[in-house]
């Protein structure tokens, strides 16, 4: 599987498969997907728009593979 190729299918229209979806975003956190071939990757969604089922698996292998978000301070502190 090569990222060039997945940004390819999205771009002529076709629905990405979960795995490949895994792969691109595994590959970009992992520094093997460059910047420039992720922004083709994300303008293709923008121009062809994503299904449910891609979508889903976007965010799926978004929280799986990256780092927990940092905890947030409370917006209201108790004054005693």
């Amino acid at each position: 599987m090569r990222a060039v190729d997945i940004i390819r299918r999205k771009r002529d229209g076709e629905e990405l498969s979960g795995q490949e979806i895994k792969f691109f975003v595994q590959g970009y956190t992992q520094g093997e997907v460059p910047d420039y071939q992720a922004a083709a990757w994300l303008m293709a969604i923008v121009w062809r728009g994503m299904s449910q089922r891609e979508a889903t698996a976007k965010v799926q292998a978004a929280y799986l593979i990256g780092p927990d978000p940092p905890q947030a301070e409370p917006l209201v502190r108790q004054v005693v």
